[in-house]
Formats: C-alpha cells, structure tokens, sequence
C-alpha cells in the first residue's frame, strides 16, 4: 500500500489499534551519520469497523506541505489531530486545516455527528449550507458536508467526511479561510481534489 522509505508508527487509541504512516526524505551522502530525516509526508488510518469484520478504515495522506500542529510524538491516544500549512506560523491564525477525528467504541453514527458539527458551525455568523449528503451501505454508512461560514471578520469553507460501523466513527474535515481573490467555489473546488486524491476506504481483510 505504502512505498518504501514508509516508517510506520503503530497509535494505541482508547484501547483500539489504529496507525498512521510517516515518510522521511531519501537521505543523501551529505546527511550527518544518525541525523533524524525531516518529514516529507503523514498518512493516517482511522478505524471505521476497527472491531468488527470486515475491518474497514479511512487512509487520510496529509498534504506534503503540511505539518502537524502538535509534535508527532504526542500523537499516540490522542483522538484528535490538526494539520495545517508549513507556511503559517501562528496556529491561531491558519489559512487552511485539516481536522482528523476518530470516536471508538461508542456506537457514533456519522450522519448524528455530522448534524451535531452543523448544528455547532450554524451558530456562528451568516453560516450557509452549501452541500450534504448521507448514504447507508451493508457494513457502514457515510455522511458529509460543506458550510461556509464567518469567523472573527474573515469568511472560510470547511467540509467533513465522517463514516461509522457498528461500534466506530472517524472522519476529518478540512476547512480554508478565504483570502485575496479565492471565491467559494474554488475553494470548495481545492477541498474536493484533496478528497478525491488523498482519501479512500481501506478493506483490511483483502
């Protein structure tokens, strides 16, 4: 699935095995002896039937030019990680984020906790539904949104992709703020391209 050069990194996370990917730069004969690579790019595998055959989880590939807002290390249990861009510097004030969720064991269904992210985005200023759609599949079912909303003065995009199984839900969501000349429809445009090339459902038993 992975390339070489691909470090794995197993996360424990409220007693369910989950892991994400990590692939280092291609060292060269320049590089110190036992220098640490810097990171080239994140993958993550959150569970959706992490349980429960068939086992099915969703691969979120962070961006290349992407960090991530807490150190790696501290990754492990957490169930809620951030990512934004290597170019902003104050986390408070991102242009882009992706959010990665995971909810075990808790019988979450992805259409409840995408109604509750809606619920909590409309209560911010002039919030606009722009997209929405659930389906329910044999093993799991698939919820998803896109709002555009206003937060403190300034007018961003976020869409979220959650998918559940009996027990489990995770999903992300990957919000832009809107500056200079990007109009909503590219932004929404830019959030469908990393959909569609940097997410897919995961089969563990093939």
């Amino acid at each position: 699935m992975f390339k070489k050069k691909t470090l794995f990194l197993f996360l424990i996370s409220v007693g369910a095995l989950s892991f994400f990917a990590v692939k280092r730069r291609k060292s060269t004969s320049a590089d110190p002896v036992n220098t640490v690579k810097p990171i080239k790019s994140i993958s993550l595998i959150l569970p959706v039937n992490a349980l429960v055959r068939p086992r099915l989880h969703l691969l979120v590939e962070i961006p290349e030019d992407f960090q991530s807002v807490l150190p790696l290390e501290t990754m492990v249990n957490r169930t809620m990680n951030e990512f934004i861009p290597k170019s902003d510097k104050d986390v408070n004030h991102w242009t882009e984020i992706i959010t990665t969720n995971i909810i075990l064991r808790q019988r979450v269904s992805a259409k409840s906790l995408v109604d509750i992210l809606r619920k909590q985005i409309s209560t911010g200023g002039n919030a606009k539904l722009l997209d929405s759609s659930q389906q329910n599949y044999k093993n799991y079912s698939v919820a998803t949104f896109t709002m555009a909303y206003t937060h403190k003065g300034r007018r961003e995009i976020v869409f979220g992709k959650y998918l559940s199984g009996p027990l489990d839900c995770s999903g992300f969501q990957y919000a832009i703020a809107l500056s200079g000349d990007m109009t909503e429809k590219e932004a929404v445009k830019k959030i469908n391209d990393f959909v569609n090339k940097k997410t897919r459902l995961l089969d563990k038993e093939k």
